[in-house]
């Protein structure tokens, strides 16, 4: 787990970057029925607005309540 807060930012941008760029591949080729070596960049070119999103709702949300649930099974410390 990152120990400090630009860790944490770094760490949070590559997942939500892995996610986000994976799933949008996915849905393009279910969607074009194809899957070429332009697809990537087809993919790449389009996903960012779906990036800052995620970006957001992981950094700002989601890390507070996965923590929240975390914390009550394990102490910090172990």
């Amino acid at each position: 787990m990152p120990k400090t807060k630009f860790e944490a930012i770094v760490f949070t941008a590559i997942t939500a970057w892995m996610i986000v760029y994976v799933m949008t591949l996915y849905n393009t080729v279910l969607a074009t029925s194809s899957f070429t070596n332009s697809t990537f960049l087809i993919v790449l070119k389009s996903m960012w607005i779906e990036f800052a999103i995620i970006f957001l709702c992981a950094y700002f949300i989601s890390s507070k309540v996965a923590k929240y649930f975390a914390f009550k099974v394990v102490q910090p410390t172990d």
